[in-house]
């Protein structure tokens, strides 16, 4: 049974409230130990301070445009704070994978399928989504710079299919 299952509107949205803040503490906390992790490397904290303002532009404008899609009523504050909490949870990932060194997971032989198939859920999203779309695409950029940056050109073609998997992922609702 989830957590949330049979909670009237206020306690769900005050649950979910409550989650995307903790995942904000979380993140916070992995962004410093990643910052304190790069202070040797001038331009990885450069990328990845880039990475991470062009990050929130994007979250801001996703969330934005979720609440917009749900429109006006009670649920609309549950629809915002579910996405924000994803959106943590899923930038958390990323920061936790450069923290341990990781290079991204993703195969850039997969980047042409991932390209094609993000294009046409685009399309099915015209006219409701264009400003998070933009600002996912400056925040990819910036993501993939930081990558570039701190684990070496040839993380490109992974970030770049793993970034575009999971966008698809979140166009189709999954």
């Amino acid at each position: 049974m989830s957590p949330t299952q049979g909670l009237a509107q206020q306690p769900l949205n005050s649950f979910l409230e409550a989650d995307a803040a903790r995942a904000d503490d979380e993140l916070n906390r992995v962004y410093g130990l990643l910052v304190a992790a790069l202070a040797k490397n001038p331009k990885g904290t450069t990328a990845l301070r880039s990475a991470q303002r062009a990050w929130l532009v994007f979250r801001d404008a996703e969330v934005k445009a979720a609440g917009e899609a749900f429109g006006e009523g009670t649920g609309r504050r549950q629809v915002e704070a579910g996405t924000l909490g994803r959106l943590l949870q899923e930038r958390n990932a990323w920061l936790l994978l450069a923290l341990a060194g990781k290079s991204a997971l993703g195969s850039g032989k997969e980047r042409a399928a991932a390209d094609a198939q993000l294009n046409a859920l685009w399309k099915t999203h015209e006219g409701t989504s264009r400003g998070p779309q933009r600002a996912w695409l400056a925040w990819r950029d910036a993501e993939v710079a930081f990558w570039s940056v701190y684990r070496g050109e040839s993380t490109k073609d992974a970030v770049l299919t793993r970034l575009t998997w999971e966008r698809c992922r979140a166009l189709s609702g999954g």
